[in-house]
């Protein structure tokens, strides 16, 4: 097929070419929708209007031929449920409002009902890729009343298959926090402590010392929560996180 621009012939790739290009077009879509809902820019934690191109363009693709897919319908309830939260992460003053204390009211009930719905479509077949588990885990986050009613086991069970088809540092720092909801937080720590290359990660990523300083923030030791969060507030460029950390470390602080 050919389209002419100008003069100009585009060819239209053929549905068997397109398919193998579907790997990377999951992992572009998945990357453009993260940057969106956890942004690297300084004063803008969120940015929508990321997220809704990375679910406009996703919504496309499950309305082609060669894209309609389960993992393309995983993708699209993974970003679903991740977006229905948007109105409650962030307060009238721009803080950071954190999972535990979000008005659940406020999460959007027709983007949760259609994250519901494409997770079922996603079921057709017998694939199971990491957007499939990823949008199980946010789907469970969902379910869950409040936060002391998450289902925390099957977030484990969930997160050991995640992390058996994507072992990365980031699936094992929020392994542990499922850990430490579950009232592990030694053994969070210590598996924290145990991801490879940790040190390095620590010293260039602020999650990894924000979170190591939280669990021993809620441990009672003072001394290394002191430590991490202040190495974590150093790094994150994030006005909103820099806050949040700070408040931490105001509360150490007092006591």
């Amino acid at each position: 097929q050919f389209i002419r621009d100008n003069n100009v012939q585009m060819e239209i790739p053929s549905g068997q070419e397109l398919a193998p290009r579907l790997e990377t077009v999951y992992t572009v879509l998945y990357l453009l929708f993260n940057e969106g809902y956890n942004s690297l820019k300084a004063d803008e934690l969120i940015r929508e209007d990321l997220c809704m191109e990375a679910m406009r363009l996703c919504f496309l693709l499950s309305e082609h031929k060669v894209g309609k897919q389960p993992p393309t319908f995983a993708l699209l309830s993974l970003m679903c449920l991740q977006a229905s939260r948007f109105d409650s992460r962030m307060d009238e003053n721009n803080d950071i409002v954190l999972l535990q204390h979000q008005d659940r009211s406020a999460w959007n009930r027709e983007l949760i009902n259609k994250g519901y719905q494409y997770l079922r479509l996603s079921s057709r077949g017998d694939q199971l890729t990491v957007y499939h588990i990823e949008s199980a885990i946010a789907a469970e986050h969902c379910l869950a009343p409040t936060f002391a009613h998450t289902n925390w086991q099957r977030m484990l069970q969930l997160y050991d298959l995640l992390l058996a088809r994507k072992s990365m540092p980031v699936v094992c720092l929020n392994r542990a926090i499922v850990l430490a909801q579950m009232g592990e937080r030694t053994r969070a720590i210590r598996e924290i402590t145990a991801i490879p290359e940790i040190e390095k990660l620590l010293d260039t990523h602020y999650i990894y010392s924000a979170v190591l300083g939280d669990l021993y923030l809620q441990h009672g030791d003072l001394a290394n929560a002191r430590k991490y969060l202040t190495q974590a507030e150093t790094l994150t460029i994030s006005h909103a996180e820099k806050k949040l950390i700070h408040d931490k470390l105001d509360t150490i602080n007092n006591n």
